[in-house]
């Protein structure tokens, strides 16, 4: 039904999730994003709840290991459920239940997961990982570029898992969420940013014949947009 990859850079403060799928509205239900902690997906059988769920938990201390093994206790369809989170400083941890379409996984890299349900195959993983960890990097911190660059990244990972195969239903729709954590704040006390801080990129294209090449476009008219206001 859906594929997503959710990513973090450490170093420049980054957090990422980019989902598509054949479903309507894609970005309303699968991903979330809360800058300096981490982002979240709840895909497959879909409980919106989880993503807040597993934020929270590793908000308030807890490893993505377990905020993941939280799931059962949270949701009596654990089994229905794929979900993943990765934290801002690259820990992460996913959830695919038994009872998830196959084909139904995921994958872990460094500072990033990738997972999907209703796929042809592992490839399309396979292909989102070496996408993602191919893609040129920029090697500015915190800037305008950084950001763009890993924007750009985790949208390339998209793309080369449609190009594998994707959804086996086809694409509908697809959303990008990309936080960056403020340059203020507090290194000695490494206060967290405030839970409503706002995203540097926003975007979804909720019905669309190509929705990731409209993210792109989208991606480029926000770039350029932040570049005019900055």
């Amino acid at each position: 039904m859906t594929f997503t990859i959710l990513a973090s850079d450490p170093t420049r403060g980054l957090l990422a999730a980019a989902t598509v799928s054949r479903s309507l509205a894609v970005g309303a239900g699968v991903p979330a994003l809360r800058v300096g902690v981490g982002a979240a997906a709840s895909q497959a059988y879909t409980n919106r709840s989880l993503r807040g769920l597993l934020l929270d938990a590793v908000a308030s201390g807890a490893s993505p290991a377990t905020a993941i093994a939280r799931i059962p206790d949270w949701d009596s369809g654990a089994a229905w459920r794929q979900a993943a989170v990765v934290t801002a400083d690259g820990a992460v941890s996913a959830h695919t239940g038994d009872a998830c379409t196959a084909w139904a996984g995921s994958e872990v890299g460094e500072g990033f997961v990738v997972l999907g349900n209703l796929l042809p195959g592992p490839e399309v993983l396979a292909a989102m990982v070496a996408a993602f960890e191919g893609a040129p990097d920029d090697d500015g911190v915190a800037s305008e570029r950084a950001l763009a660059g890993f924007s750009r990244r985790v949208l390339a990972a998209l793309a080369a898992g449609d190009a594998a195969g994707g959804d086996l239903r086809g694409r509908q729709s697809a959303a990008l969420l990309v936080g960056v954590a403020p340059a203020a704040a507090d290194a000695a006390t490494h206060e967290p940013a405030p839970r409503d801080a706002p995203l540097a990129i926003d975007l979804r294209a909720d019905d669309h014949v190509r929705p990731i090449d409209e993210l792109a476009r989208l991606l480029d008219l926000a770039l350029d947009e932040r570049r005019a206001t900055g």
